[in-house]
């Protein structure tokens, strides 16, 4: 699963935007019977303050999502 943080501060779970109030209850839903066993990416545009970006790896973790890593990839 990925979750994309773009340079405005909008949070996407894959194509859909989401609120970072809602990011862990769709992440929870995408995820199937074991959600915080799913791993989660994290990407983001290259301009996105660190805080931003640790907030929205924060908010998952803080709602039992502990497989969560970055992604190194260009979009």
């Amino acid at each position: 699963m990925i979750v994309t943080l773009t340079l405005s501060g909008q949070v996407y779970v894959g194509e859909r935007a989401v609120g970072l109030e809602d990011l862990p209850a769709v992440v929870a839903a995408g995820a199937g019977t074991r959600p915080t066993d799913q791993r989660i990416y994290v990407r983001a545009d290259e301009g996105v303050r660190y805080g931003a970006l640790m907030g929205v790896m924060n908010r998952l973790r803080a709602h039992g999502f502990e497989k969560v890593g970055l992604v190194g990839e260009e979009f």
